[in-house]
C-alpha cells in the first residue's frame, strides 16, 4: 500500500520535472502553448485524482479484507474453544473495539499522509507552472522586443530612403521653380514691350506720330498677336501699324464692357477716327 503511493508520488514528480526551453515563437505559439498547458495541467490533476481514488478503493479493500479475516479468526476462535475456554462475550466486544479503534486510527494515519502528498504536489505543481509562466512571459516579451527593433530599423531605412527621394523632388522642384520664374520674367518682360496709349485721342497719323514721339514705333498686328499671346489685355482700342483697330481681351466680358476673348480687330477703320494706339519699343525687323 505505502509502496504504491510512493510509487505515485515518483511518476507525478517525473512528469512535473521537464525543463522548458524559451521558446522563440510568435503570437499565435503563445496563445497555443498557454492552451497546451492549461490543458496538460488540467490532464494531469485528473490523471492523479484518478490514481488517488484507485489506491484509497485499495486501501478500503485491504483494510475491509483484513477486518474480515480477523473478523473470521475471531469467530473460529471463539468456536472452537467456546467450551472450553468459556470467552466471555464483553471480552470479545472489548477486543473488536480495540480492533475497530486501531483500524480508524490507521485510516487517519493514512488521510494524513495523503493529504500532506497531495499538498506537496499540488505546491510542486503550481510552481512548475509559474516558473513556465514566467519564462513564457520573459520569452514574449523578448520576442516583442526583437519585433519592435526589427519595426524600426525598416521604418528607418524607408524614411532614409523616402527622405532621399524627397531631397531629389524639392532638388527638382526647385529647378522648375528657378526656370518657370525666369520663363515668366521673359514672358513679363516680352510683353512689355508693348504698350498701350491714350485715352482716345489720337487719328491713325497722330497716333503713329505719338509713338514716334517717344522714340518708339507704332507696333505692328505680329507684335501685337506676340503680347497677347504673352497674356497681354487692354481694355481699349487701339491704332496698329497697317491701320487697324486691335482690343487685346484675355477674358470675355458682357454688358459692352469690351470684346470677346481674343484680338478683337476693326480693319480699314476710318483713319480720322480717334482712339488709342499701341506703340512697340523694340521696333523689331
Amino acid at each position: 500500500m505505502m509502496r504504491q503511493r510512493i510509487s505515485v508520488f515518483f511518476m507525478c514528480a517525473s512528469i512535473l520535472n521537464v525543463k522548458a526551453v524559451p521558446p522563440r515563437c510568435t503570437r499565435a505559439d503563445i496563445k497555443k502553448l498557454n492552451s497546451t498547458v492549461i490543458t496538460s495541467k488540467s490532464e494531469l490533476t485528473e490523471a492523479f485524482n484518478s490514481k488517488l481514488q484507485v489506491i484509497k478503493n485499495d486501501i478500503r479493500s485491504e483494510l475491509a479484507n483484513e477486518i474480515g479475516n480477523l473478523s473470521d479468526k475471531l469467530t473460529n476462535e471463539i468456536n472452537q474453544n467456546e467450551e472450553k475456554l468459556k470467552i466471555d462475550v464483553n471480552i470479545v466486544n472489548t477486543e473488536v473495539l480495540k480492533v475497530n479503534n486501531k483500524l480508524d486510527q490507521i485510516k487517519n494515519d493514512i488521510k494524513r499522509e495523503l493529504n500532506d502528498e497531495i499538498d506537496q504536489l499540488t505546491g510542486s505543481i503550481n510552481q512548475k507552472f509559474d516558473d513556465l509562466n514566467k519564462k513564457l512571459i520573459e520569452a514574449f516579451n523578448s520576442t516583442l522586443v526583437q519585433m519592435k527593433n526589427d519595426i524600426k530599423d525598416e521604418l528607418t531605412t524607408e524614411i532614409n530612403q523616402n527622405e532621399d527621394k524627397l531631397n531629389a523632388v524639392k532638388t527638382q522642384l526647385t529647378k522648375t521653380t528657378t526656370e518657370l520664374s525666369d520663363c515668366v520674367c521673359e514672358r513679363k518682360r516680352q510683353r512689355s514691350l508693348i504698350y498701350y496709349a491714350g485715352p482716345y485721342i489720337y487719328t491713325f497719323a497722330a497716333a503713329k506720330a505719338y509713338c514716334k514721339s517717344k522714340g518708339h514705333k507704332i507696333a505692328t498686328p505680329g507684335q501685337l498677336d506676340a503680347a497677347f499671346a504673352l497674356g497681354m489685355e487692354s481694355c481699349a482700342w487701339g491704332w496698329v501699324e497697317d491701320g487697324s483697330l486691335r482690343f487685346p481681351q484675355q477674358m470675355p466680358y458682357t454688358n459692352n464692357r469690351g470684346g470677346t476673348r481674343g484680338l478683337n480687330t476693326e480693319l480699314n477703320y476710318n483713319p480720322s477716327a480717334k482712339y488709342g494706339v499701341y506703340c512697340a519699343t523694340n521696333p523689331g525687323p
